[in-house]
């Protein structure tokens, strides 16, 4: 059985790293993925402030679908353009939208116009949707060969970083209109910036035919995918970690009333302790990496998830022991991740490669739709305790280091 995976011959790296433009690319994305959050988090919370309690639980459930709808549509067109024109140019492209959006979202709020927040919100995420498959195609060509796994972890952990950070701070912020607009606003003047010190690069596929409609264009990327046995198993591991981190986010809440019995602002540690836990995984995983991609880690990072998971079913008297539990289970989910994500990197091929990055998003999407389907139907059919329900994804989590094992050999 093989422990790590070698470049195949079709993939070109730069003979050294560019540091300027990958840290660069680390600042437009951390920027990019805080604003992201913060402006998510003060619709969600202004919303609850402006309206009746029923009506506010409609609108942020709404608030979270006018997000996510975007990925749906665009992702696949998106990685077809950052195959057809220069990735570099792609992302200046998107933040050059990034600041008017804000601005939207600012009136919005200043006005307390639900209708204007909502068309902010699906215009920040459509913007996002565009950037993403260009950004983690760009990384193949900004990095040489033995520091991509390392570039990877960095880039996983600070964009986790940046989720929660934008997230405590938008809770932080949204009573004070003048802070967050001003805040807001900044952050995405330096996204902007941080894109165009990104050094460009050539168009891979100028080629490239460009589809709108999701549904066909997904079967032809399905079918590219599908004679590379490496990549489609690479591209289903990374959904189950959405998976398992969407399951993860949502009953977290339910787990801290109805188990803890604490307040709800207590989900907010263990949210934490979980997002610092991958960003510590996923530099432990590039540091482990070295020079290849060092997939033997893989099953030790899904049965080390699936172990701290079935302890959260045990530890339901002990916050500490639930905060620890939460931290180690980010933290081999960061290791059991940064491989696969690089090998995709790697695997696909550079003409395709914006495509195929692009079909991970949306899996991504659907995954993260169907730990919301697998909690209605264990917490609301089967009338699962939260407890029971990390319980059951843990043993998923063991099944899926035992598949893994089975699988690694074909990874070489």
């Amino acid at each position: 059985m093989s422990d790590s995976t070698h470049i195949p011959n079709h993939v070109s790296f730069p003979l050294r790293t560019d540091k300027r433009s990958f840290w660069a690319l680390m600042l437009t994305q951390f920027c990019g993925a805080f604003n992201d959050n913060l402006v998510k988090i003060v619709v969600a919370l202004l919303l609850v402030r402006w309206m009746s309690a029923e009506d506010a639980k409609t609108w942020v459930a709404v608030s979270g679908a006018v997000f996510a709808i975007p990925f749906l549509l665009f992702s696949l067109a998106s990685g077809r353009i950052a195959d057809r024109w220069s990735k570099a140019r792609v992302m200046l492209l998107a933040k050059l939208f990034d600041l008017p959006i804000v601005l939207i979202v600012i009136a919005g709020v200043y006005l307390e116009q639900v209708g204007v927040l909502m068309t902010g919100l699906f215009l920040l995420a459509s913007q996002s949707a565009f950037f993403s498959p260009a950004k983690y195609g760009l990384l193949p060509e900004l990095c040489s060969e033995k520091e991509l796994a390392s570039s990877n972890a960095l880039l996983n952990a600070s964009t986790f970083v940046a989720i929660l950070s934008g997230s405590v701070v938008g809770a932080w912020v949204s009573g004070d209109y003048h802070r967050f607009a001003f805040l807001s606003g900044s952050i995405a003047l330096a996204s902007f910036v941080g894109a165009c010190l990104v050094k460009n690069g050539p168009a891979m596929n100028p080629q490239q035919l460009l589809r709108w409609n999701p549904l066909p264009d997904f079967l032809a990327n399905w079918k590219l995918i599908q004679p590379h046995p490496a990549l489609r198993k690479s591209i289903l591991a990374v959904s189950f970690f959405w998976f398992a981190g969407g399951v993860t986010h949502l009953n977290l809440f339910l787990y801290v009333d109805q188990v803890l019995r604490l307040p709800e602002k207590m989900a907010g540690f263990l949210l934490s302790a979980v997002v610092i836990g991958i960003a510590t995984g996923s530099l432990l995983a590039g540091r482990l990496s070295k020079e290849k991609i060092q997939t033997k880690w893989v099953p030790l990072g899904s049965c080390g998830m699936g172990l701290f998971l079935l302890d959260l079913y045990f530890s339901n008297d002990s916050l500490i022991r639930s905060l620890a539990d939460c931290f180690l289970m980010g933290a081999f989910a960061g290791l059991y991740v940064i491989p696969f994500n690089t090998l995709i990197q790697l695997r696909s091929p550079e003409r395709e490669r914006g495509r195929i990055l692009s079909t991970v998003g949306l899996l991504s999407f659907v995954a993260i739709l169907g730990a919301s389907a697998f909690l209605w139907a264990m917490g609301g059919m089967a009338g699962a305790a939260p407890d029971h329900i990390f319980l059951a994804l843990g043993v998923l989590c063991f099944v899926m280091g035992g598949v893994i094992l089975q699988f690694l050999p074909s990874l070489k």
